[in-house]
């Protein structure tokens, strides 16, 4: 199910990965594969991780669960929603409140977790201020060399 909803968010969500989880590492639901861990290191198939714990060192999610925990004195799930940006990717973790959708409340907290790269967002940003910086460099360009042709003729004009 959380694939799906990465598939319906079109090109925003490439490269993107879901996360839910309880608030005691239990892992709820994953669209990372890379993820998974290999725990036996032998080539046989990975197992799908059933805590947070158990996700594979060096994949996005285990990246993105560290430095939640990291903006949240150890918990890997705040009580309000949570954005950090982390190089070049953006985690954003969100508890899931089920009595906010006519559920009784749970037992523990749950929280949602998404984590993709930052040119997804940003791309269009990111452009617009390289092209802007080389409009100003440009710009600057333009201006010494009108000064220059200026005082140029200035002098020219002054030994005539």
């Amino acid at each position: 199910m959380l694939k799906e909803v990465l598939a319906e968010a079109g090109k925003t969500s490439t490269g993107a990965q879901l996360l839910l989880y309880t608030a005691s590492e239990v892992l709820l639901g994953l669209t990372d594969d890379a993820a998974w861990a290999d725990p036996s290191n032998d080539g046989t198939a990975a197992t799908q991780p059933v805590a947070l714990s158990e996700l594979k060192a060096g994949s996005m999610t285990a990246g993105a669960i560290d430095a939640i925990k990291a903006e949240n004195n150890g918990n890997p799930c705040p009580t309000e929603q949570t954005f950090i940006t982390s190089g070049e990717t953006l985690i954003d973790v969100t508890p899931f409140r089920a009595e906010n959708f006519g559920m009784p409340p749970l037992n523990e907290d749950w929280c949602a977790l998404s984590v993709m790269p930052r040119s997804n967002i940003f791309e269009s940003i990111d452009a617009a201020e390289r092209a802007s910086t080389s409009v100003v460099l440009i710009g600057a360009a333009g201006a010494i060399l009108a000064m220059m042709v200026l005082i140029g003729s200035m002098w020219l004009e002054s030994q005539v």
